[in-house]
């Protein structure tokens, strides 16, 4: 085995371009593949006879489009207003 992986990795530094360009194939191969065979992506997580499916069940019913992206925004206090975090007196209006 070290012997295959010695010359494994003396033909891929000897070679630096070929071993890219294997990569490349290998990549686009595999994502042909993926492409022509692999089907549809699917978003339906049922576990048949796990009794974790009781939770996945209740979260869909009060969460009926839970999972999806939440977008959330942050606003750091004023200085006039003091940052509690340094401890800054607030200002009299």
């Amino acid at each position: 085995m070290t012997r295959i992986l010695y010359r494994l990795g003396n033909g891929a530094a000897a070679h630096p371009w070929r071993t890219i360009s294997a990569w490349i194939v290998v990549v686009v191969v595999t994502f042909g593949l993926a492409g022509s065979f692999g089907g549809t992506p699917r978003d339906d997580y049922d576990i048949p006879d796990a009794r974790a499916q009781v939770g996945i069940e209740q979260l869909r019913d009060h969460v009926p489009h839970g999972g999806g992206s939440v977008r959330s925004t942050t606003r750091a206090p004023s200085p006039s207003r003091g940052c509690p975090r340094t401890a800054t007196p607030r200002s009299s209006p």
